[in-house]
């Protein structure tokens, strides 16, 4: 997720982080704070930054589940540090921004290993080390306000940007922060060169896509703004939903189901590329997260048909 470069261009380098800051897109329980409003923890708490690889450790993770995008679900991933004797870490603040350009914060409530905090919607303890500390999966809502211009035009882009990550103990103290770096698509980044943001960019060719507890985005480029394509679907048992994409527009929304199905879908605008965006355990009500789905789709190319 570090060191990635980038392509901006003014006027169109506006993202609207502190669209990112609003408690509303985080699980429910979380609110917004102030960091002048905690005292500074005494214990040597810190969050650890995630690296894909600790990641897959726990189950395979997509690439294009650390891009950003407007209207999106994302998932943040965290190593909270265990608690010691009183100390108890119950929060993980986060603010999307330069470090020190605001005071404000969202403090989102996690699970710990023992107590009645650990029935957190929204949040999912995926694994306890060996050291006691637990990856922490957060859930939130992009804002279709995070890319904006300053004529109101769209525009295509791949940017780097950060936020300040910090835990909060015993409810009212809180540690020095982190900062994480993160990747944030705006429009069609398939028709720029080769960036981190594009990872889900390929030619259609027909191909069977499979997967199952992680979200997974894939963009085809049709080799046409308009046309009518056959997409095949089976979420099996286990309920998941799959939107169909284009130039901004929702093509299809199978719903939360778990069902086998082959429909025609027809589109035309100023873009040829079809995105599939999966929501994987759409159904799932334990707090910790649900495990256990598979999933199939196939975008068939505009002069192809299941036959």
């Amino acid at each position: 997720m570090n060191g990635i470069s980038t392509t901006t261009a003014s006027p169109y380098n506006i993202i609207s982080l502190e669209a990112l800051n609003n408690a509303s897109l985080y699980p429910t329980g979380s609110k917004t704070a102030s960091v002048s409003s905690f005292s500074m923890a005494s214990s040597n708490f810190t969050l650890k930054p995630l690296t894909q690889t600790l990641l897959n450790q726990y189950g395979p993770i997509d690439n294009s589940s650390f891009i950003f995008e407007a209207g999106r679900p994302q998932y943040l991933y965290f190593n909270v540090p265990a608690s010691l004797g009183e100390s108890v870490v119950n929060g993980v603040a986060l603010h999307f921004g330069a470090a020190g350009c605001d005071d404000t914060v969202v403090v989102v409530p996690v699970p710990t290993s023992t107590g009645s905090s650990t029935q957190v919607p929204g949040v999912a303890l995926l694994a306890t080390l060996s050291d006691r500390s637990t990856i922490v999966r957060i859930q939130m809502d992009v804002a279709s306000s995070l890319c904006t211009s300053s004529n109101n035009i769209s525009f295509n882009r791949c940017f780097t940007k950060t936020y300040q990550a910090y835990a909060v103990v015993n409810q009212n103290a809180i540690t020095s922060s982190i900062s994480t770096s993160f990747n944030v698509v705006c429009g069609d980044t398939c028709s720029l060169a080769s960036t981190a943001c594009s990872t889900s960019c390929m030619n259609c060719s027909g191909q069977t896509e499979t997967g199952a507890d992680t979200p997974v985005s894939r963009r085809y480029n049709m080799g046409s703004s308009s046309g009518t394509f056959t997409f095949f679907y089976n979420t099996v048992n286990v309920q998941d939903r799959i939107k169909v994409w284009n130039d901004g527009k929702l093509l299809n929304d199978t719903q939360c189901v778990g069902e086998s199905r082959t429909i025609s879908i027809t589109y035309s605008s100023t873009s040829s590329i079809i995105r599939v965006d999966v929501e994987p355990n759409c159904a799932c009500t334990n707090p910790s997260g649900c495990t256990g789905t598979v999933w199939t789709f196939v975008v068939y190319c505009l002069s192809k048909t299941t036959g």
